[in-house]
């Protein structure tokens, strides 16, 4: 989706979220069941966004928090640029009031969430970033691996996955989602509680998963998803590829973000394993990734 596209569809967001009757029935906010694709950025939900905006009985928004710094600046100073990042606004606006609607509606309510291993979404979120890390960004293809991954380790905010669901999603949905087993061989779960209905699943989990999950979670019966492929940014692309085929991480930060309470949760130890082997500068022993359980 381009980016004149994307703030177009934030905009009728927007509306539908403040004046859910002003497009008529097509685009009603108030009738419909809510589904509120709620998740971290960077993990891939685009398509599931894309599928549900087909389905006409369900009122489908996308957010990453439900009020974020950027908004919150430009709301106590509208006249200041300091601290306040424009571009975000729109999508920190629909996430404020999405979550206030999530919080007053009484009927069903339905939640995806899709998760990451942290070392590769956070990875990803510095390269989406990059700007702010590297440099001027029409200068970005001057930067080398070298640079990129020391920035990326001293400057990156590497609890941002770890915390998400403490810090963004609980306070909005009054659920704690560590309360719940995960199938980390399913790659997805459904939590049920009053009349909320929320589905946690894996970013990667193929297609057929996803279908059978969204099914699961929504009484449907979707027989394909809707592709909605990101946009790849040219002006990073080609060093965000070789990143990730030539960059090497301390291990202290790679088992700093396997062994948390999130990746604990959702991630099986061998997974774990295979990450921490994949991107640490020096060898790992199984025994350096902490059980998920005691059986782990």
């Amino acid at each position: 989706m381009s980016r004149i596209s994307k703030l177009f569809s934030r905009a009728i967001d927007i509306f539908r979220l403040c004046y859910p009757g002003l497009f008529g029935h097509r685009y009603e906010a108030a009738e419909r069941a809510m589904v509120a694709i709620f998740q971290m950025g960077k993990v891939a939900s685009s398509t599931i966004y894309a599928t549900l905006r087909a389905q006409p009985q369900f009122s489908v928004f996308q957010f990453h928090r439900a009020r974020g710094k950027n908004l919150e600046n430009f709301l106590a100073n509208p006249l200041s640029r300091e601290n306040v990042r424009y571009s975000a606004i729109p999508h920190e606006l629909i996430g404020w009031l999405a979550g206030r609607k999530m919080k007053s509606s009484e009927g069903p309510l339905y939640i995806i969430t899709t998760i990451r291993e942290p070392v590769s979404r956070n990875i990803s979120a510095y390269f989406q970033n990059r700007s702010r890390f590297l440099g001027i960004e029409d200068k970005i293809k001057e930067s080398t691996i070298e640079k990129a991954r020391r920035t990326f380790i001293n400057h990156y905010p590497h609890s941002v996955p770890l915390l998400w669901f403490e810090e963004e999603f609980r306070p909005v949905t009054g659920v704690d989602v560590y309360r719940y087993n995960f199938d980390v061989d399913k790659k997805y779960s459904i939590i049920e509680e009053g009349r909320t209905r929320i589905l946690i699943m894996h970013h990667d989990l193929a297609d057929d998963g996803k279908l059978a999950a969204l099914n699961a979670l929504l009484g449907t019966d979707i027989s394909s998803l809707v592709i909605a492929n990101e946009a790849n940014n040219k002006s990073y692309a080609d060093l965000y590829s070789r990143f990730g085929e030539e960059a090497k991480l301390p291990l202290e930060l790679v088992l700093e973000l396997l062994n948390s309470h999130y990746a604990k949760h959702f991630f099986s130890r061998q997974k774990r394993f295979e990450i921490a082997s994949y991107w640490s500068e020096t060898p790992v022993a199984l025994e350096c990734l902490q059980p998920q359980n005691p059986g782990d």
